[in-house]
């Protein structure tokens, strides 16, 4: 865990504080403060769910309640919870969670329908007869993967309250706290819901801005200490805002106990509570929602928007070792030059995680190589240079050994196009025919000949323009 931790200000976690929790019947640990999301990025989970008509694997494509693939199911029993977003689950002692859509039929059929159902199919094929629907719906919904309902009874309560107030404010970002301490300051009865487990919202995952010349986690924490003291105004975290009625009727779910073990919740409070409001304004401050871009294989695991890289890095400290361990090359450099391998290693011992040492040192040991030599800038020299020697109907043959190297040479091939028609209607014309539509692989008999070519793929294109 500590590997793939960084700490500084502003972080929501607590490293002193691990937390042991289960994932598909694996035992895995996270830290006090994390959701399940970010628990399972950091212990290198990348495959949370499947597309449900050809079971494409899915990662973890969001922060907030825009997650669209990270459904989980928590608990059993009574207890028991389906199809809830991993994004907004709170990291507890003992939490039992599983993904929801990871289901693939074992029949013959259900392999040959994830295949080859057509787009549309749900909405074309099980129209009629009009009468078998629920049959269908019922064998499509256990294909899904969906969450299961609980069959013990819930031993737990719930419970409502009744608000009259002069504004609601809905959300409790910077924008929502602002306008929050304005309208308490006028003397108005003010109440504002967030869906978070604290306030700030865009606040915790900013690392780099900074308001009235404070750096954001610390313009936030005096925000919070200023607004807490005025007595009209009432914040509820973890208090989502579910639907809004004529007449400024908002209802509002509070999850008052969710983020608790099912042992240590107390029973005489209630695990949820419904929230009626009746607002004479309401302000909208739910905040934005980063828009994915669309390219090919957008949806695979690792990819997943800006913002929400972003707050993991900044809210909970997800990333890969590479900040931590030029941190500490630099750090032994300070004290005395790194000579030999030996120094080198010494100097990243505190980062290297027993069971990982010799892959993350094989990749270390390449990524210096790579920039020392200039290799990657030498390999982008090279294609371009392709362009100016050979005509149309020539071939460019090139061998990869990584990734990095691979990445350069597939999107060269694809090709750019500056011409004001690709630039007003987004074409894009590559000057490339691809010999190769996937690269050329060592085969399993090469393999075993010779294993160091497990790594190299071979592209071939011809030049057409």
């Amino acid at each position: 865990m500590s590997a793939r931790r960084i700490h500084k200000p502003g972080i929501r976690v607590d490293a002193s504080q691990p937390v042991t929790f289960q994932w598909n019947g694996q035992t895995c640990q996270g830290l006090a403060g994390d959701t399940l999301a970010a628990a399972l990025l950091a212990n290198g989970v990348r495959v949370v769910g499947q597309s449900y008509k050809y079971g494409r694997p899915r990662g973890i494509l969001a922060a907030g309640c825009e997650e669209p693939n990270a459904l989980v199911q928590l608990e059993d029993g009574g207890h028991a919870t389906p199809n809830q977003k991993a994004t907004q689950v709170e990291l507890y002692p003992g939490l039992k969670a599983r993904s929801s859509a990871i289901r693939r039929s074992k029949s013959l059929i259900g392999r040959l329908a994830q295949r080859y159902m057509p787009p549309g199919f749900y909405s074309k094929t099980f129209k009629w007869p009009q009468s078998l629907w629920p049959r269908y719906e019922n064998a499509i919904r256990a294909l899904a993967g969906f969450g299961d309902a609980p069959r013990s009874a819930d031993r737990e309560w719930y419970d409502h309250l009744h608000h009259h107030v002069d504004v609601l404010v809905i959300g409790g970002g910077l924008c929502g706290l602002l306008a929050a301490e304005a309208s308490a300051r006028a003397g108005l009865k003010t109440l504002l819901v967030d869906e978070q487990n604290e306030p700030g919202g865009w606040l915790m995952s900013e690392a780099q801005t900074r308001f009235d010349d404070q750096p954001a986690h610390e313009y936030r924490a005096a925000l919070l200490a200023r607004i807490n003291t005025l007595p009209n105004l009432e914040i509820l975290s973890r208090c989502a805002a579910v639907a809004v009625h004529d007449h400024n009727y908002v209802q509002a779910l509070e999850q008052k106990q969710d983020h608790l073990p099912p042992a240590a919740r107390d029973p005489d409070q209630p695990r949820q509570r419904l929230h009626k409001i009746r607002a004479r304004q309401i302000l909208l401050a739910s905040g934005g929602i980063d828009r994915p871009l669309v390219y090919g294989n957008n949806d695979l695991p690792g990819v997943m928007t800006l913002a929400a890289g972003q707050t993991y890095l900044n809210r909970y400290g997800e990333l890969k070792q590479s900040r931590s361990l030029a941190k500490l090359i630099v750090k032994a450099r300070s004290v005395a030059p790194l000579q030999t391998v030996g120094d080198l290693i010494a100097a990243l011992r505190p980062a290297l995680r027993p069971d990982q040492e010799k892959k993350l040192l094989a990749c270390i040991f390449q990524a210096l190589r790579i920039e020392v030599n200039g290799e990657l800038k030498a390999l982008e020299e090279l294609l371009e240079a392709s362009l100016r020697v050979l005509r149309p109907g020539g071939r460019l043959v090139v061998m990869t050994y990584h990734s990095l190297e691979d990445r350069i040479v597939k999107n060269f091939l694809k090709g750019t196009d500056d011409s004001a028609e690709a630039q007003i209607y987004g074409t894009a014309r590559s000057a490339w025919r691809l010999i190769t539509r996937k690269p050329l692989v060592a085969s399993a008999e090469e393999l075993e000949r010779n294993p160091r070519s497990r790594s190299a793929k071979l592209r071939i294109a011809e030049r057409i323009r």
